[in-house]
């Protein structure tokens, strides 16, 4: 029960920031006329720490499904051998259940060689490597790891209520209306702290296996989304309280739960808050309960083994990625308890040299991350001898998808990050 009462302190603090003028003539359920549905294919190439040089094509139709609805695909290859296959829809809702929406997310393909910060309990590779010198956890080395490579197919199926609240007051939700790639109609947040804004109450069954490891629950949460714009916000903020768990299954798999919070919030700094300079904040953290939890299990020899109650290493919360702690490598560090804080400044500059390559805009940034993992949850001990996160960055707009190049560097080193869409 600590555990909750501490992260919905985090939540009610981040909440009590002012978000943007109640007066602001973006903000309301505008843009609801019918619109045209549309098919955007964009070819891309791109350097992944995670993948290598990663080429492919990503696809993204709009109202073809449903009127407001948002339907995702991409299909990508590397050259450490990976081949994925991706699919997310956002803004689909129930046929007669106007405030029931379904949102699938499928991952699926094979993926080259790439580093697991873990070790084999049966047959250790890092011997005499225990608690926080363990691979993976806060103060172990970044050359132990193990190499890996093989399938992964990850199925996700979110269902979200929509409370009657704000932005959620009426239905259908209003739609983002873009011009050269700013918001000019039809903002679902930002306005104002209490009365903006969109509410779900959300239910997330998932199902992943990678390699030989399997797990499979169901996430619940409650979230708030009260920003302008979801995919290149300018003001509002997003509040997100989630409890996951997987029973388990005996002599299969083991069971744990995970219990986080996350919460950002954007800030116009301009004069005249258009956006154009904003400040971006995101504060993450979590903890396993059940980590130190175990049962005993007879092996395959009928030898008794002690099972922990501790999610795989590629489905545990942990630090390191091309969103969090970007110096790191994905998922360099985890543990029981978790903790991230990330700042952002970013700047649209005035020139656009590539404005005749359907490039609406070009911005910068400059961001600074501080976190930690621990063996358990305490601020005190999360807020001790954190590791950190320093670099810039450029996003482009292209076409009504926001493509972003990090340069970070930490204590093990300098990454190059690219991705799609802004980090937080």
């Amino acid at each position: 029960m600590r555990y909750l009462v501490w992260i919905w302190m985090l939540l009610l603090v981040a909440g009590a920031a002012p978000a943007a003028d109640p007066g602001d003539s973006l903000v309301g359920p505008d843009s609801l006329a019918p619109r045209r549905a549309s098919l955007t294919p964009l070819p891309f190439a791109f350097y992944s720490q995670f993948f290598h040089w990663t080429a492919g094509v990503y696809l993204r139709s709009q109202d073809l499904v449903q009127a407001g609805a948002q339907a995702d695909v991409v299909l990508f290859g590397s050259s450490n051998g990976t081949r994925y296959l991706y699919h997310q829809m956002r803004d689909f809702h129930l046929p007669g259940l106007p405030r029931l929406f379904l949102e699938p997310t499928v991952y699926a393909g094979r993926f080259g060689e790439i580093r697991a910060y873990t070790d084999n309990p049966a047959a250790p590779a890092f011997p005499g490597r225990f608690g926080e010198r363990a691979p993976g956890r806060r103060l172990s080395d970044p050359d132990h790891y193990l190499s890996l490579a093989g399938r992964d197919l990850w199925v996700r199926a979110k269902l979200r209520w929509l409370a009657p609240l704000g932005h959620g007051a009426r239905t259908p939700l209003p739609r983002p209306v873009l011009e050269r790639g700013r918001l000019v109609g039809g903002a679902r947040g930002g306005a104002s702290l209490r009365h903006s804004g969109l509410t779900f109450l959300e239910v997330e069954p998932f199902h992943r296996r990678q390699l030989d490891t399997t797990v499979r629950g169901a996430s619940f949460g409650l979230t708030r989304e009260n920003w302008d714009f979801e995919d290149n916000p300018a003001r509002g903020g997003f509040q997100s309280f989630s409890w996951q768990r997987d029973p388990g299954q005996a002599g299969v798999r083991a069971p744990w739960s995970i219990v986080q919070g996350d919460l950002r919030g954007v800030w116009p700094l301009d004069r005249r808050r258009t956006g154009r300079t904003v400040l971006a904040l995101n504060a993450w953290s979590g903890v396993c309960p059940t980590w130190n939890d175990s049962h005993l299990e007879l092996g395959p020899g009928g030898e008794r083994r002690d099972v922990l109650h501790r999610p795989p290493a590629f489905a545990a919360p942990a630090l390191g990625s091309d969103t969090r702690f970007r110096a790191y490598y994905q998922n360099r560090f985890t543990d029981k308890a978790f903790l991230y804080y990330g700042a952002e400044l970013r700047q649209l500059l005035p020139g656009n040299p590539l404005a005749g390559l359907r490039v609406h805009w070009l911005q910068a940034a400059a961001f600074a991350e501080v976190g930690r993992v621990a063996p358990a949850w305490s601020p005190g001990r999360l807020h001790e001898h954190m590791h950190e996160s320093v670099g810039v960055g450029l996003r482009l707009m292209f076409t009504d998808l926001v493509l972003r190049l990090d340069v970070a560097r930490g204590r093990e080193g300098s990454l190059v990050q690219m991705f799609m869409g802004q980090a937080f």
